[in-house]
């Protein structure tokens, strides 16, 4: 693929090596919105130094054994996904966005393992994430501050109230009660504030989760199955939080 500019959506069915250096993928007029801007639909491709850019899902990959290295992609919706896949090489990628995401299909495709990775909680074997240019390594305490965890089925204390727990989760992130309060108020739990959360049900620990991730503005907003127990009022609801935290970050520089 020689330098230049090409409009989306393009597929790649054979595999074959392509080095893209100064190569962008844009999203056609004529696109559909359901239509990635690459769907590289093979096993053992290479595709490296590409940049995507468009409204739609970036990447996705269907196949085995594929590398995709050093890809810079700009979308607000899914950047890549990786469906029916695996042993999929994936090094070098450079989300933005304003909710973009990658999203792996599947039970055991390593989903968790790679947030918490992440997030920090577990360490890689190998290679490098880096958050805004900072390493958990070499910048443990900057690079927490930058990201916002919500957690799948986390169990808080079952003691305090909902109100004590984003109270307590505010010291720690260094944020005052007034931002506990307004968090409460995004996730529609002011009414619960007093309320136990062993008490709580489903739906209303993950509302939880999310406002504890929100406390501090984060660049970074990690969900881990974010709408487990949501009703469908919510999970539309969650999309717009996420949203509107992105919108605010930019305009008050998160991070």
């Amino acid at each position: 693929m020689p330098p230049g500019t090409y409009e989306g959506p393009l597929s790649i069915r054979k595999p074959i090596q392509v080095e893209a250096e100064q190569t962008r993928i844009i999203s056609s007029k004529s696109a559909s919105s359901d239509e990635p801007l690459l769907l590289l639909e093979t096993n053992g491709a290479t595709v490296r130094g590409l940049q995507l850019e468009g409204s739609q899902d970036g990447l996705v990959v269907h196949g085995d054994n594929n590398q995709i290295q050093d890809v810079a992609i700009t979308t607000s919706k899914t950047a890549v996904k990786l469906e029916n896949s695996n042993r999929n090489l994936v090094q070098k990628l450079r989300i933005r966005g304003s909710a973009a995401d990658l999203e792996q299909r599947g039970n055991g495709a390593g989903k968790s393992t790679l947030i918490k990775m992440v997030v920090g909680i577990s360490r890689p074997t190998t290679g490098t994430i880096r958050v805004q240019g900072l390493e958990w390594r070499r910048n443990r305490e900057e690079y927490a501050r930058r990201i916002g965890f919500m957690p799948d089925d986390f169990q808080f204390s079952g003691g305090m109230s909902a109100w004590e727990t984003l109270c307590f989760y505010s010291g720690l992130r260094g944020v005052g009660k007034q931002r506990a309060a307004e968090v409460m108020d995004i996730v529609g739990l002011t009414e619960a504030g007093q309320k136990q959360v062993s008490a709580f049900s489903k739906g209303m620990r993950q509302r939880l989760l999310l406002a504890q991730a929100l406390l501090a503005r984060p660049a970074l907003l990690v969900l881990d199955e974010p709408t487990n127990g949501l009703d469908p009022y919510w999970m539309e609801s969650l999309a717009g939080f996420v949203f509107d935290a992105s919108i605010g970050c930019r305009r008050s520089g998160c991070g």
